[in-house]
């Protein structure tokens, strides 16, 4: 991936996460309706960010065990 097309994946799901989560992926579609490829990858960049949110909580009760 080149860097211009990263710099545009990143500027759009920097854009969508600016609104609410129920208009975030429409927000997408609609800024890149012309190119399939690059709604998709920001689609994928977008989910990939909402399914990573929360996972050290997992690891919270083993924090203190470390952490004296």
């Amino acid at each position: 991936m080149n860097k211009q097309r990263w710099t545009k994946i990143e500027s759009l799901v920097d854009g969508a996460l600016s609104y609410p989560e129920s208009l975030q992926k429409t927000y997408i579609r609609q800024s890149c309706n012309s190119n399939p490829e690059i709604r998709q990858e920001a689609l994928d960049l977008l989910m990939a960010i909402k399914e990573s949110e929360g996972w050290m909580e997992q690891f919270y009760p083993f924090k203190k065990m470390f952490l004296r």
